[in-house]
């Protein structure tokens, strides 16, 4: 590929994930935790219609849906409990397993930044006019994909060479 194209494509995310963080505005929570305040939220709705009495939400499911580590979930739900947003349920059955609910705190500071959310990409959307803005999110949802794909499978092969490696390792002494 072109190494200006690949330059320019490097600068305008970067500068995109620039105004992302310098606008938050006030009352809001950062994009990590948008998206885990949202998650949780989306799999309530989810285990609601099969399950009304369902405490909360397990942190593996929450792993699963942002596609992210254990470690790193179990981070932002530390972060997001101790700042309120989010609130930890103990089975009755089973004391090892837990599960996460939003909090009244949480449910308002998530609609609260889902309405900015909404708000400015109504706006930036109808700047590049429907045809556009359609063309656009097809080309992000494809762009995801992709980088999902190949990170998934550098892991993978990263991974598979770190076994291949102990292995060697274990053979030798």
């Amino acid at each position: 590929m072109d190494i200006e194209l690949t330059r320019e494509f490097v600068t305008v995310l970067g500068k995109v994930k620039k105004l992302f963080h310098k606008n938050k505005p006030q009352g809001t929570v950062h994009s990590g935790e948008f998206m885990m305040l949202g998650a949780i939220s989306h799999c309530m709705e989810d285990i609601l219609e099969s399950n009304p009495d369902a405490p909360g939400v397990m942190v593996s499911e929450l792993v699963e849906r942002t596609h992210s580590s254990k470690s790193a979930a179990s981070k932002m739900l530390r972060t997001l409990e101790e700042k309120g947003y989010t609130e930890r349920v103990t089975d009755n059955k089973d004391r090892r397993v837990v599960y996460v609910k939003l909090s009244e705190s949480g449910e308002k500071i998530l609609q609260n930044a889902f309405e900015h959310l909404q708000n400015f990409v109504d706006k930036t959307l109808k700047k590049l006019g429907e045809e556009d803005g359609r063309e656009f999110v097809r080309i992000l949802n494809k762009f995801y994909q992709i980088l999902y794909d190949e990170m998934k499978e550098q892991y993978c092969e990263g991974h598979q060479e770190n076994q291949n490696l102990q292995k060697t390792e274990t053979e030798r002494s």
